[in-house]
């Protein structure tokens, strides 16, 4: 009779085991996202880390155009990422403690603010130092 229950068990965790994983949220955490590693050297691409209290970027002046950003948290707050100039502004999702997103963005030639909008029990990050300046050309 305590074959049944082991055998039940052991069949349960092999099917939860088995269940297929997308490239889109990964269950049960809703804000953060499997995504493929950007190459930041290519033209056009860009990874961004955020961290207590900084935000860094693998360049801070690239090609006008599309953009691919790598996001990255590797922080033990929640953080997001902020574009904002030449009268437009983009916002990521919100991401938790080592979540990583890839986002796409079409920016013109100019400067740019990129900073961490969120305000938190410790204050609003932008201010804590998340803030950098990216030039496009």
């Amino acid at each position: 009779m305590r074959r049944l229950p082991l055998f039940a068990a052991a069949l349960l965790a092999a099917v939860v085991g088995c269940e297929p994983q997308s490239s889109g949220d990964v269950a049960g955490d809703p804000d953060t996202t499997i995504t493929p590693a950007v190459d930041a050297t290519a033209s056009g691409n860009l990874v961004a880390t955020l961290s207590e209290w900084q935000v860094v970027l693998s360049s801070d002046t690239i090609d006008a155009g599309d953009l691919a950003i790598q996001i990255m948290n590797r922080g033990n707050e929640y953080h997001q990422l902020e574009i904002e100039g030449r009268g437009m502004e983009w916002v990521s999702d919100s991401l938790r403690s080592n979540g990583e997103t890839l986002a796409r963005v079409r920016l013109e030639p100019g400067t740019y603010e990129v900073y961490c909008p969120i305000v938190s029990a410790h204050g609003v990050h932008r201010d804590l130092g998340m803030l950098d300046t990216l030039v496009v050309r």
